[in-house]
């Protein structure tokens, strides 16, 4: 794959790596985390962590060597056995062990070693915390800020000159921010969800990255704007709603898309982000414009 998207000439790529969650209750709590074998779906160790780790690494240095200089990690969770709800409704605290391991212990921390193993003064990294995982970061927001130091250092280890290179974000679906129920309870009544504890997250991560399913054709941004349209929708409904979500202004205010990136000035003029670049860029802008409506602080 990463040689397919090599002849494309793009210089930045983004990788979807995905484990699996076990839940026996059927109620969107793992019971445990698993790895996907030849037929089945094995338990961790820590052998097998420190074995990913390796492979991924290596696959992170072939995309280094095809002349990618810009990363993106976009980590996935999915179900397996009988019951297997949707990604973006589980309730996941980051840091919980389930079965003697943390989503941070099976994923987050593994990919920012392997990252760390590519860093160099010409590489960005664009490290989403979670994909498609929305209600984790809405239930547990400080437990997911708590990560973004932690996980930062971990890429950038010995080399703090390196630390505006490695970007720190969430990647949530492009409607649905709390599986479509949690958010409209009150913070009264629903103690898992503090508004002020999700503004501050928002506040502290550099990039809002955003599952984009509307279909997208190359050289055309109407599927993104498309997406963009329906996360802004919800995010006016969630303000209404008393959760004040919104970006820190002097934050890296750049979102993202699987596919494409919209920029403010303060980040490069590139409007589609892998294809390579539509001629788009004043109407990219203006939707930038649409959403800033909502989500920067003024």
């Amino acid at each position: 794959m990463v040689n397919h998207a090599a002849t494309y000439g793009s210089t930045k790529i983004n990788f979807m790596t995905t484990h699996f969650f076990i839940d026996t209750e059927g109620d969107h709590i793992p019971n445990s985390y698993c790895y996907k074998g030849t037929n089945d779906c094995l338990p961790f160790t820590q052998d097998v962590i420190a074995n990913w780790t390796s492979s991924f690494t290596k696959c992170l240095q072939h995309a280094v060597a095809k002349g990618f200089t810009g990363i993106a990690v976009t980590p996935h969770l999915d179900g397996w056995g009988q019951f297997t709800p949707w990604r973006n409704s589980l309730r996941v605290n980051p840091l919980a062990k389930y079965s003697g391991f943390s989503y941070t212990d099976i994923m987050l921390v593994p990919l920012a070693h392997a990252l760390n193993a590519v860093m160099t003064e010409d590489m960005t990294v664009w490290f989403a915390l979670q994909g498609e995982m929305s209600l984790m970061a809405m239930m547990y927001p400080r437990e997911h800020q708590r990560l973004l130091p932690y996980l930062k250092s971990l890429v950038i280890k010995d080399n703090p000159t390196q630390a505006s290179q490695v970007r720190m974000g969430l990647s949530i679906n492009f409607n649905k921010l709390c599986d479509g129920e949690y958010c409209s309870a009150a913070s009264s009544s629903n103690p898992l969800l503090n508004p002020a504890a999700i503004q501050a997250l928002f506040q502290a991560i550099n990039f809002i990255g955003i599952s984009a399913y509307p279909a997208y054709t190359p050289g055309s941004l109407q599927g993104f704007e498309d997406t963009i349209m329906s996360f802004v929708w919800e995010i006016k409904v969630r303000q209404q709603q008393g959760y004040n979500i919104k970006l820190g202004a002097a934050n890296d205010t750049c979102l993202v898309r699987w596919h494409s990136q919209l920029m403010t000035t303060r980040c490069p003029p590139v409007a589609d982000w892998f294809i390579g670049r539509t001629g788009s860029h004043l109407k990219a802008v203006s939707v930038w414009t649409m959403l800033a409506k909502y989500m920067l602080v003024p």
